[in-house]
């Protein structure tokens, strides 16, 4: 046997011992697979509890137009009728009555803009968003 030879046959000996059988290389895929799975679980976890949540955001956006709505007709309506008929009353300008109303509205109109602002804030996906599209690097 020549030099080469040897060679080739201690590599091939060496190479059989270091093989993996077929059993850990399906026990290896099948400790991937097992993580795939649970990495899924948990994205899907995260998932409903972000869409759970937008939803209620949702529903206090649209509570919080229907109070806006709500508050500019009636605030304006009666404010604007029984303000200016008892300012006339007591014998104001008509500017002061609808200066005072106006004042009212924007109180009014101001605290339910922070409170649907806050609302909308809380609608964006983004912890979904970043583990379906992996937008941050682990």
């Amino acid at each position: 046997m020549t030099t080469t030879e040897q060679n080739i046959a201690n590599e091939q000996a060496s190479a059989s011992n270091a093989d993996a059988s077929i059993s850990d290389v399906i026990s290896a895929w099948d400790k991937v697979f097992q993580g795939v799975k649970a990495r899924m679980r948990t994205n899907a976890s995260v998932v409903a509890a972000d869409i759970r949540l937008s939803i209620k955001a949702v529903v206090v956006t649209l509570t919080c137009i229907l109070v806006l709505v709500a508050l500019a007709v009636v605030i304006w309506v009666s404010l604007l009728a029984g303000m200016s008929y008892g300012l006339m009353a007591f014998g104001f300008h008509w500017f002061w009555s609808l200066l005072l109303v106006l004042v009212i509205n924007l109180v009014a109109w101001h605290v339910t803009q922070r409170i649907l602002r806050n609302a909308l804030k809380s609608v964006n996906m983004s912890a979904s968003a970043d583990l379906l599209f992996d937008s941050k690097s682990e």
